[in-house]
């Protein structure tokens, strides 16, 4: 049980965290650009509360603690995720900005939407190995340092990890859009027909064999890329 509760701890923070910087991020950047209706209905806020779903989050970090722990089987993993997804729990409570409402400004307005929570994230993971890096030289190496560095660590590999994710171009990701914002109308028919599947092609990708393998390995190849990149930027 203390090895649970010592992933909780790492994981819950880690997602109310990353999940808030995200929707955050996006909302103030919508309302920014002329999508004022995102403050009527309560997104244009700093409050983590209005953009995350804590009770979605907990369970999330729940699951991800007992995986670590290595003796759940997959199927159990499969059922709690399904559970939570029809019993209407959230994990991100996103501003409405479809493809639809995007567009209806420009385009380079709808890009810039679209792809800054993503920015946003990979920000946050530089700042993040920057700490990393430095944090030891300030502080020393002692147990309580080390602690933090775990800590550190799982925030930037998540933010990383959720940035690519929302970007994957395809519905039920966020950079769905990026397909009517490159493509126009014909992106926009491609969304439209993918988008009512969205949540079968999210279930294939995390947890059908063979392909979700194809799928974790690609975006753990894309997080190698972003990781490397940002620690060029630390080191320079």
């Amino acid at each position: 049980i203390h090895l649970f509760i010592r992933h909780l701890a790492i994981y819950f923070p880690t997602l109310v965290t990353v999940f808030s910087l995200w929707g955050i991020t996006r909302s103030k950047v919508a309302h920014n650009l002329g999508y004022t209706f995102v403050s009527y209905l309560g997104y244009n806020s700093y409050n983590p509360l209005n953009h995350i779903d804590p009770v979605g989050v907990f369970m999330f970090a729940c699951l991800l603690s007992f995986r670590m722990l290595g003796s759940t089987p997959m199927a159990v993993f499969i059922l709690f995720w399904l559970m939570m997804i029809f019993m209407g729990v959230q994990i991100i409570k996103r501003a409405p900005l479809d493809h639809h409402t995007l567009l209806d400004g420009s385009r380079l307005r709808a890009l810039a939407v679209t792809i800054s929570g993503t920015v946003a994230l990979f920000l946050f993971a530089l700042l993040v190995m920057y700490m990393m890096v430095y944090l030891p030289y300030f502080l020393g190496v002692t147990p309580g340092v080390m602690a933090i560095l775990e800590l550190l660590r799982e925030v930037m590999t998540w933010s990383i990890f959720i940035g690519i994710l929302y970007l994957l171009p395809f519905p039920p990701f966020e950079g769905g859009a990026l397909l009517p914002i490159a493509f126009g109308q014909k992106g926009e028919e491609i969304v439209d027909a993918v988008e009512p599947y969205g949540l079968i092609i999210l279930l294939c990708l995390l947890f059908l064999p063979g392909v979700s393998d194809w799928f974790w390995s690609f975006i753990t190849m894309l997080g190698g890329f972003v990781q490397m990149g940002l620690l060029k930027l630390v080191w320079v």
